[in-house]
């Protein structure tokens, strides 16, 4: 799999984006426009592709079945590893009928994890500390910009599709609609392309649990 580099800024899609549209001024499309357009745009790249892959390590702490996982920002859990091992994981009402019909609370090495409200449960619960015992491998939500020295979250294969959603949404406001349709729909052809790859080894790999915002 091809590694693709981050070296574009919010300033060099600016900068691009108002040159293509004619308007190097910023008279019509303003930078926080742009940048609220990129947020946009990198939300979209994610929901369809899922592309910043990331890792977490922490402890197994003896008798904690819970570990709070809301500060990594995740996408999609891809998947759990539990001391070195690959660790299933369950819907939170398979878990939860699972735990009632045993009827104990357990405790040993887990079987299994699943997840609620931003939380993964270890099941049974660990009876053991193990030092960088749990791995988290994952997709990320982008970094909202907040300037023009934010670097994208996204790979430079992605520079175009994110120039595109935005001429789409500068069009919109100049009410040239029949170009911004044009451009929506070269941003779902260069997404679709750029991320064929990415798509197929998400679905054939592990199961995902999705985190929604509120």
């Amino acid at each position: 799999m091809t590694l693709n580099p981050i070296t574009k800024t919010a300033n060099d899609i600016a900068n691009y984006v108002k040159r293509q549209f004619g308007d190097e001024s910023g008279a019509q499309i303003t930078d926080s426009d742009i940048y609220r357009w990129i947020d946009a745009a990198q939300l979209q790249i994610v929901a369809k592709s899922a592309p910043i892959k990331a890792k977490s390590v922490t402890d197994i702490v003896a008798n904690q079945q819970t570990y709070d996982l809301s500060a990594l920002a995740i996408h999609q859990i891809e998947s759990i590893h539990y001391n070195g091992g690959f660790l299933p994981s369950r819907s939170f009402a398979e878990a939860e009928r699972y735990i009632f019909d045993s009827g104990t609370a357990e405790t040993g090495t887990a079987q299994f994890w699943y997840e609620w409200a931003g939380q993964i449960s270890l099941y049974p619960v660990p009876d053991t500390a193990l030092v960088g015992g749990l791995e988290i491998f994952y997709t990320k939500m982008p970094t909202p910009i907040a300037n023009g020295t934010t670097p994208l979250s996204l790979p430079d294969k992605y520079f175009e599709a994110i120039v595109s959603w935005i001429m789409a949404k500068a069009y919109e406001l100049d009410e040239e609609f029949d170009q911004a349709s044009n451009q929506r729909q070269f941003f779902d052809a260069t997404v679709n392309d750029q991320n064929f790859e990415e798509r197929t080894q998400q679905n054939m790999t592990y199961p995902v649990i999705t985190f929604l915002e509120d």
